[in-house]
């Protein structure tokens, strides 16, 4: 697709267009819920690739808060999340992205992790919201 714009502006792959009254966020720190699905189990701290959109930068989970428990939905401590698992995680970019929570916009709100050296898909995420340390970003 092409687009043409009246002034001047630097556009690539990966940008999002928005309307100025009501954009979506940009952030660098994430709360998610990642449901893994490598047989090597995530470790926090490793980095991936991570796709959201068409764009693609490294990521990192910083920290697992709690791994859900399929059958009752409690919420277990964890500190790996092995294959099939779901937990509630912060992740951190290399660099800022334009998002929306899931429950808002499902292709801004959802993200692929990709392993560096095999690119295999390892995890799929929803973002719930941004950290607050990153909201001061636009």
């Amino acid at each position: 697709m092409t687009i043409t714009l009246t002034d001047e502006v630097d556009v690539s792959r990966g940008d999002v267009l928005a309307a100025a009254d009501d954009p979506p966020d940009v952030a660098d720190q994430f709360e998610a819920r990642l449901l893994w699905l490598s047989e090597r189990p995530m470790v926090p701290g490793r980095q991936y690739l991570m796709k959201l959109g068409t764009r693609e930068v490294l990521a990192a989970v910083t920290a697992i808060k709690y791994r859900e428990d399929v059958n009752t939905g409690a919420h277990l401590a964890a500190r790996t999340i092995a294959l099939n698992e779901i937990a509630r995680v912060n992740l951190s970019t290399s660099a800022p992205l334009v998002f929306e929570p899931y429950a808002v916009n499902r292709t801004l709100g959802s993200f692929i992790l990709i392993d560096k050296l095999g690119f295999e898909r390892v995890g799929a995420g929803m973002i719930d919201f941004a950290l607050r340390r990153a909201q001061n970003i636009h």
